[in-house]
């Protein structure tokens, strides 16, 4: 198993979901469930910042319910799986999570200063002329 198959991008943000996390683990799916909402039911907060609530339809076609987490969620999930094979995984997941996150960075920089927002804004304006007139000599 690949780091690209153990973390995924959404919405910008590197995420594994509560579904792979159980099966790496080996542990029930609904098992990580139960964890995920101890965790909630604790700090409520955790739901908007670290665990994503998400479904997922079995081969049956019906929907399960499903947490997706970022980095944070699932340190703080993993940190209650012992034993030498979850210290493997937990190895793997951040080392995945870290392939993931410098990705991210690399694909998209956000400005820094409002004068790389300018040049960055000059920029596009510029690539969509040039769309517009590439578009105008293919349909003229």
């Amino acid at each position: 198993m690949t780091n690209e198959q153990l973390v995924t991008i959404i919405n910008n943000q590197a995420v594994v979901s509560s579904r792979q996390v159980a099966e790496s683990f080996g542990k029930m799916h609904k098992h990580v469930l139960d964890s995920i909402g101890e965790i909630i039911k604790a700090e409520n907060s955790a739901l908007t910042s670290m665990f994503f609530e998400s479904s997922y339809k079995a081969g049956t076609g019906k929907s399960y319910p499903e947490y997706l987490m970022n980095r944070d969620g699932f340190t703080l999930l993993a940190m209650g799986f012992n034993g030498p094979k979850a210290l493997q995984w937990k190895l793997k997941y951040i080392q995945a999570f870290n392939e993931m996150e410098e990705q991210l960075k690399n694909t998209f920089k956000l400005p820094q200063t409002y004068k790389e927002a300018l040049v960055a804004l000059v920029e596009q304006v510029g690539e969509n002329e040039k769309l517009q007139i590439a578009g105008r000599l293919l349909v003229g």
